[in-house]
């Protein structure tokens, strides 16, 4: 039977405890750089926001002043909120040290396989935008197109109702 003995020195424990103060001071000093980054970016969180409900705010100004439907003008408005937020998004997760090069590669491979996906009906959509900014009818308006003919009852967005 061994008995095992441990001889712990006043100096062995002296110097332990010198290299945990070293480990816990480099810790604080890492954690006092990274929360200067971390405030910085959540300062352009919160300004980035602002200037995003503001740039929103004149587009939609902007739209009102104009003759467009109201369809139209909610949609340039909430692509605009989406489109600004999305890029401040981006601009803060940069700034937080995450490359955002792969994320963004992410995102145009996505925005590509649903607008392939959606082919039809952004074709649609896009009819239905220029029908409601340029106007060529109106609804109560006799039209004849490609074959069919009536009176228009609905514009939307998507389809025309005869």
């Amino acid at each position: 039977m061994h008995i095992l003995v441990s001889t712990t020195t006043a100096s062995d424990l002296a110097e332990t405890a010198e290299q945990s103060i070293d480990y816990l001071q480099k810790i604080v000093d890492y954690m006092i750089s990274k929360a200067h980054i971390l405030i910085s970016a959540l300062i352009i969180l919160i300004v980035g926001w602002y200037l995003t409900k503001f740039a929103c705010k004149i587009v939609r100004h902007s739209l009102d002043k104009t003759r467009l439907d109201a369809s139209v003008t909610s949609f340039i408005n909430s692509l605009t909120k989406f489109g600004l937020r999305a890029l401040l998004a981006i601009i803060v997760i940069n700034k937080l040290g995450v490359d955002t090069t792969s994320l963004i590669a992410l995102l145009t491979s996505a925005s590509l396989a649903i607008g392939l996906a959606v082919q039809g009906s952004l074709a649609n959509f896009a009819g239905g935008v220029l029908i409601l900014i340029f106007k060529p009818f109106k609804v109560g308006d006799y039209i004849v197109a490609c074959g069919d003919e009536g009176t228009v009852v609905g514009i939307d967005v998507f389809y025309t109702k005869l």
